[in-house]
């Protein structure tokens, strides 16, 4: 029975956008600069269903329990991004075959996601939702991603998405490296 979705009123209002080929659903606060994004239109349905809340904290409070995945976009001008550079060994380095990891390996881990984690932009991981979202559970407070970065801290270190209008503004975010994502997971290579 979809009576109570229709006599429901969000707090928010959401509209579609598309960036690189991907529809986006942007949550938007009339007292709020920035945007909660959602890649699918189920999350947003749940979410609208779920209610939990008029207050954007509610709602991102609901979405980190949830384990689904959302960025907390802020506008600014779309700038060109050098990437970082490659790392010789991604994760948390390169180990020799029949390698037997031991408690050291497992302070080494602990020490080096803290590490990413605690960074300003180790917010990215809880709102990845998933496997990493469940570990910066382990080293973030919640509050962390309600601490919306500043312009400059994001456009340096983070992911932009633009809309496929050519005036369109650009949607920037915090967002993690591929050898951060691997170091958080635990990753290490081992020789074959």
């Amino acid at each position: 029975d979809d009576s109570t979705l229709r006599t429901q009123k969000p707090h928010y209002a959401v509209r579609s956008v598309e960036f690189d080929g991907v529809i986006w659903y942007l949550l938007h606060w009339d007292n709020l600069s920035g945007e909660v994004g959602l890649r699918s239109a189920t999350d947003v349905l749940h979410l609208h269903r779920e209610g939990p809340g008029p207050a954007v904290r509610n709602v991102i409070r609901y979405l980190l329990d949830s384990g689904i995945p959302f960025n907390t976009f802020i506008r600014a001008p779309y700038r060109v991004v050098p990437p970082p550079p490659k790392p010789r060994f991604s994760g948390l380095g390169f180990r020799p075959a029949n390698y037997p990891p031991s408690g050291l390996d497992w302070i080494g881990y602990q020490h080096e996601a803290q590490k990413v984690l605690r960074s300003p932009r180790g917010r990215a991981a809880l709102m990845a939702g998933g496997i990493l979202g469940r570990i910066a559970k382990d080293f973030l407070d919640y509050d962390c991603v309600f601490l919306v970065p500043l312009d400059e801290d994001v456009v340096d270190g983070g992911v932009c998405y633009q809309d496929t209008s050519p005036t369109s503004d650009s949607y920037w975010d915090d967002a993690l490296t591929e050898d951060e994502i691997r170091i958080v997971c635990g990753t290490y290579s081992v020789a074959t």
